[in-house]
């Protein structure tokens, strides 16, 4: 703003600025870039020889400077999408499954933007965006090409996924009548599950049941009929860690990241008996949020987010008046 007072103006090139500096000849701009609510976590991959079984140590395949988070192997095991801030605001991208060709699928360039998650044949990935100014589900291809907005019927929807034969596509109700709805993925009604207000609504392989998270952060399921509501127990949870988004169902029970265990791990709950399983222990710090895990549809290959020490870059404006 001018010196001698007026209206502020934004400048679209400096989210997360710190440390401002001007030069006083030169024109310059120079500041910290630093996103201290994504910035800290990292992509792991784990390869596994059978399910609680890795064939080596964990290796971090996408990382930077600013956020990588909510991974998502596909279904096939050949590509993962994720959220990132790395381009200046939230969307959603795609790598290869080891980390390299990432690409930017997204450029909604502000709202937040994420939870991408993959259709059973890995050719399709829903998310969320906040893009008309609350919660909407969209739709686009992993090879790119414009968003296509999914339409619910519900004053808002979040936190989407696929169930396994791709006839429907779970989400979140946050306002009106909160709670865990479906809709056809190819287009129609959406139909309540339950009212209990929760989100990351993911199908148990092998059953006809859709777990889910409360907003306490206990774990439940009901059935993809909706009703007949019930716990999941058997996961830890260290104090002022929440488990709301940090565990994943599968074919060989569900993975889940412990934060009891020193150093921090991965863990395999069998719901039918209750026995955990050792897979990995963290590297890292304890995520907050947008850990994952996910793994791919053959249980071959695990990925996660975890913590990262906070980096940031330098930026120089040239031109700057």
């Amino acid at each position: 703003m001018p010196a001698s007072g007026g209206t502020p103006e934004k400048l679209l090139f400096a989210q997360g600025a710190q440390g401002l500096t001007v030069a006083r000849a030169g024109k310059r701009l120079a500041f910290a870039q630093q996103s201290f609510l994504h910035n800290n976590l990292h992509i792991q991959r784990l390869d596994l020889a059978s399910p609680a079984k890795p064939m080596h140590e964990p290796t971090t395949i996408i990382s930077s400077t600013q956020g990588d988070e909510e991974p998502r192997i596909s279904p096939d095991g050949k590509r993962v999408a994720f959220q990132s801030t790395r381009s200046g605001s939230t969307e959603v991208w795609v790598a290869d499954s080891d980390g390299s060709n990432a690409i930017k699928l997204t450029s909604f360039g502000g709202p937040i933007t994420g939870t991408p998650r993959w259709s059973p044949d890995s050719q399709r990935i829903v998310f969320d965006s906040r893009a008309s100014g609350h919660s909407e589900l969209y739709m686009l291809s992993a090879d790119g090409g414009p968003p296509q907005r999914f339409p619910t019927g519900t004053p808002d929807a979040g936190e989407p996924s696929w169930s396994s034969d791709g006839r429907w596509i779970y989400f979140k109700v946050l306002t009106g009548q909160p709670g865990i709805w479906k809709a056809p993925a190819a287009g129609g009604p959406a139909v309540q599950l339950i009212n209990d207000p929760g989100g990351l609504p993911q199908e148990i392989p092998g059953t006809s049941r859709v777990s889910y998270a409360t907003t306490s952060g206990d774990l439940k399921s009901v059935s993809e009929q909706g009703g007949d509501v019930r716990p999941i127990t058997g996961i830890r949870a260290a104090a002022g860690f929440s488990i709301y988004d940090s565990w994943t169902p599968s074919r060989a029970g569900l993975y889940f990241i412990d934060g009891t265990t020193k150093p921090n791990s991965i863990q395999l709950l069998d719901m039918a008996t209750q026995r955990l399983q050792h897979v990995a222990d963290l590297k890292g710090d304890l995520p907050l949020w947008g850990s994952g895990p996910s793994v791919s549809a053959d249980g071959k290959i695990l990925v996660w987010a975890e913590g990262n020490p906070i980096e940031g870059d330098i930026m120089l404006v040239e031109g700057f008046q």
